[in-house]
């Protein structure tokens, strides 16, 4: 970079006409090794933005999460409104009413009294809170997590990204995950405190991210770390950004 005086460009076409740069990645043994594979596997990948986040959520919400639903749509089947009595400034304001979050229940009556012809011609549409904020699954609601984890615009048909980046790892790093799964409202803590020995409480974070237990290895280099300082909450934050956490085994 020196001897280019920092000129980006150049250093740029240097290394991607380096053979090293040009190399392809191996994702299967060897040509000379193949042969003792029965079949060659599937080729490692990383989690969907959706999986991911649904992972997520089911350590720290637990099965409370599939109780939760934003689409009530099919429970809506038509607004009954009289159009010709009503200018479009009115419908405007009838329309800002049904925005609002009280409009279903103490706002109905407000709206009645300054359109008593208009009618709902199905049952109210239910107000959502799930007490937890918005920690639902990621079909029921698009986000900045699934955003930068590659969920698809929507676009064109199958735009998703598995493809890992930086700023993915540092929302893990550094992001609000950690209090989700670490936190005193985390399902997953909740598992980890029913067990009195240490020991236990790290199989079950094991069994939580990576449905298997320890390998005696890491149990022992696991108890040693823990002797020296390290929190279980460190622990939690060490096992989700590992990759065995993200990749489909």
């Amino acid at each position: 970079m020196v001897l280019l005086k920092f000129d980006l460009r150049e250093f740029q076409r240097i290394l991607f006409n380096t053979k090293a740069y040009q190399a392809e990645a191996n994702i299967t043994p060897p040509i000379g090794d193949i042969d003792t594979y029965l079949f060659a596997g599937p080729v490692l990948r990383r989690m969907t933005s959706e999986q991911t986040w649904d992972s997520i959520l089911a350590l720290s919400v637990g099965t409370e999460v599939d109780a939760i639903k934003t689409d009530y749509s099919h429970k809506v089947t038509r607004f009954n409104f009289p159009y010709d009595l009503m200018t479009m400034d009115a419908i405007g304001g009838v329309l800002g009413k049904m925005a609002e979050a009280d409009y279903w229940g103490a706002g109905k009556s407000r709206r009645n009294q300054q359109f008593p012809e208009a009618d709902l011609a199905s049952g109210p549409m239910p107000s959502f809170s799930s007490g937890k904020g918005f920690l639902i699954r990621a079909s029921e609601l698009p986000q900045h997590f699934l955003r930068m984890f590659g969920q698809s615009p929507r676009l064109l048909p199958d735009e998703g990204s598995r493809e890992g980046s930086i700023p993915q790892a540092l929302m893990l790093m550094n992001g609000p995950v950690h209090d989700l799964l670490a936190g005193r409202n985390s399902a997953l803590m909740g598992a980890v405190d029913q067990h009195e020995k240490r020991g236990e409480k790290v199989e079950e974070l094991y069994l939580g991210f990576f449905a298997r237990l320890p390998s005696e290895v890491e149990a022992d280099r696991i108890e040693q770390v823990l002797d020296e300082g390290m929190t279980l909450s460190d622990l939690v934050w060490t096992l989700y950004n590992m990759p065995e956490f993200l990749f489909v085994q």
